[in-house]
């Protein structure tokens, strides 16, 4: 049977605004890196003086519980002090699909866990720094599957959830809560799959609209 990377469930073709999740999605997922593992592990051995066991939890925050450390510490430390460029490249292929979007009139958003410390650096590797009309952060207080989040993107953009839709690799963290409240999907497996999301985009929309171009970064 053949694997299905990209699923999408677009209710209704009046959506103006795309909102995307960042690791996995644009970018390759920074926690399974295998860098980014040799990083958690050395901090892991420098903050408890242990040996890593090779039973090790491949999630992060999990393998932190297990010797003890606080996750939001080290994420906090990580994404102040480590080099993002280890784990993103320029993607000229990503930068035009964006260029697309934004010409053509949507509002474009980007909604992650992770800190503006994280996000920045990334953006700027990839050179999308500038395509965003809001930027929902960890910053926000925002923590998946929150619904809120969503809400808080519909007031800032004037929209309603029909008016919105979602690309991203995670259902239940990411598309589910849209998909409960009226708003438009798009899954993909990875980042590999991004260009088949935006021609799902291409062949569904049926408005040229004014792109905002204000960027809001909380």
């Amino acid at each position: 049977m053949r694997k299905t990377n990209v699923v999408s469930n677009i209710i209704t073709p009046e959506f103006n605004t795309i909102i995307f999740d960042l690791n996995g999605t644009i970018t390759n997922s920074v926690s399974t890196h295998p860098k980014h593992i040799a990083y958690r592990n050395n901090y892991i051995r420098y903050r408890t003086k242990k040996p890593i066991h090779q039973d090790i939890p491949q999630s992060t925050t999990k393998a932190l519980e297990a010797y003890g450390l606080d996750a939001s510490e080290y994420y906090n430390y990580r994404n102040h002090n480590l080099n993002w460029s280890l784990f993103h490249s320029y993607s000229e292929n990503t930068f035009q699909l964006f260029s697309y979007l934004g010409n053509v009139g949507f509002n474009i958003v980007l909604y992650t866990d992770c800190y503006l410390s994280q996000i920045n650096p990334t953006l700027n590797i990839l050179g999308l720094n500038s395509f965003f009309s809001l930027v929902v952060s960890k910053e926000n207080g925002y923590k998946k599957p929150s619904i809120n989040a969503y809400h808080f993107i519909f007031n800032e953009l004037d929209i309603t959830p029909r008016q919105s839709l979602m690309i991203a690799n995670d259902w239940k963290q990411d598309l589910e809560p849209l998909h409960n409240i009226g708003g438009n999907t798009i899954w993909i497996s990875n980042e590999k799959y991004l260009p088949d999301a935006i021609n799902i985009i291409r062949k569904k929309h049926f408005f040229k609209l004014k792109r905002k171009t204000t960027i809001f970064v909380h």
